[in-house]
């Protein structure tokens, strides 16, 4: 387009319009034959420049693990298993692998499972006897022989390790555990034939370093977790772990390598599979009260959402019946910014020998296409509920929450209309 009477283009790429001269000329026509010979490409010259020196960085850092010698391996002789791991015991001391072996796996890794799998098995095994963790890169199908070839790298690796993120503005960034690095330039690769036993594993490992150290909850751990969760809450969890690992132990031999953290995120993935029964949590808490009400002391409300909102309410069925006649005071209260949802859960709090009981809560969401006094309409049939379920208190509490305040007229809650 002519652009202060001289004619420009916009890049594709970098979005700024430059003159013709600086986009080179096409050297063949395009396969669609929409663009041809001679005329100027879409992308400017300084862009082409910049990708050419990507790609050439790309390459400069590409894994000498995943080159190719030219041979299959096939001219290999043949070693049982045993005599694999005692050349990587032998290397491990040595502080360095270089070496290639045609491996039966016997019965180590079954036949059964994909290729794929086969070599993830491979590099567990490798892993368990070189102390290194062997994280997956990519897996290429040979053409000419159809094998599969799956590469690992070293997960301690400076080449495998990732820029940490940068920091947000305003946002408090947290302290992560971050394993240390070596530039061992560690690849293992494995050739597996679909058809055979045998296995061509190739190991380079330039540099001995620390073993990798493993921070996952083992099984026997979250085998306790699974059993217990239901039972235990985290903390207690983890006083156990402390215990059980320190038994016998002084303070300088205890060495427990995940933390309570870990513990606190497994325990509740596990509890999730008990109340969280569908990825929508309104879906999930309609049918958590259906099916799992009545044994967890509550119970839906009946209480419509209005346009531009989203509503759960429930109440706490044995102290409903127990006390909801007995009301003398009603508080109404609410809290905000305690679930990602951005429900407001407000809760309805009888008046019991000094304390406060739960009746009943309900979770509102709103969003910008809801109408003045979405809320109040809530909270009015909220109230209505709770009157047809025999509450009737004679003094009603609440903060300066004009919804709140304007339902409990509406509905005539106390019967101490001073």
């Amino acid at each position: 387009m002519p652009v202060n009477n001289v004619e420009k283009c916009k890049c594709k790429q970098c979005h700024i319009f430059k003159t013709l001269d600086l986009y080179p000329a096409r050297v063949k026509d395009s396969p669609d034959g929409q663009f041809k010979k001679g005329e100027p490409t879409a992308v400017c010259q300084s862009c082409m420049e910049a990708d050419r020196t990507k790609k050439a960085r790309k390459r400069k850092r590409r894994p000498s693990g995943a080159s190719d010698d030219g041979s299959d391996g096939s001219e290999l002789p043949v070693c049982s298993f045993e005599d694999f791991v005692a050349q990587l015991t032998r290397r491990r001391q040595e502080d360095h692998f270089h070496f290639r072996a045609r491996v039966v796996t016997e019965d180590k890794i079954s036949m059964a499972e994909s290729s794929e799998e086969r070599a993830k098995r491979m590099a567990e095994l490798v892993r368990l006897y070189t102390e290194y963790r062997w994280t997956y890169v990519r897996k290429t199908l040979k053409k000419r022989t159809g094998k599969l070839e799956v590469l690992f790298s070293c997960a301690q690796s400076t080449a495998r390790e990732a820029e940490p993120k940068a920091p947000k503005p305003d946002v408090k960034s947290r302290t992560t555990r971050r394993m240390e690095h070596f530039d061992c330039n560690g690849y293992l690769r494995v050739t597996v034939d679909s058809a055979s036993n045998e296995m061509i594993v190739s190991l380079d490992h330039d540099q001995g370093h620390i073993p990798y150290l493993d921070i996952t909850i083992p099984d026997r751990w979250k085998d306790y977790i699974e059993e217990h969760a239901a039972k235990q809450m985290p903390g207690e969890i983890w006083k156990h772990i402390q215990q059980e690992e320190g038994r016998g132990k002084c303070a300088e031999e205890i060495s427990i390598p995940f933390q309570v953290k870990a513990v606190h995120y497994y325990w509740n993935c596990v509890c999730q599979h008990s109340w969280k029964l569908d990825p929508n949590p309104l879906e999930s808490a309609r049918r958590f009260f259906e099916t799992k009400g009545a044994e967890n002391g509550v119970a839906m409300l009946d209480v419509p959402a209005v346009p531009g909102t989203k509503v759960v309410a429930f109440q706490v069925t044995d102290i409903m019946h127990a006390w909801a006649k007995n009301t003398q005071e009603l508080a109404m209260d609410s809290t905000w910014g305690t679930n990602r949802g951005n429900f407001e859960t407000f809760a309805a709090i009888a008046g019991a020998e000094g304390s406060g009981v739960p009746l009943a809560y309900v979770m509102i969401q709103t969003s910008k296409d809801a109408n003045a006094g979405a809320k109040e309409a809530i909270l009015t049939s909220f109230l209505s509920e709770l009157k047809k379920l025999g509450v009737e208190p004679e003094y009603i509490l609440t903060d300066k929450d004009w919804s709140e305040i304007n339902a409990m007229r509406k509905q005539r809650m106390a019967k101490n209309k001073q």
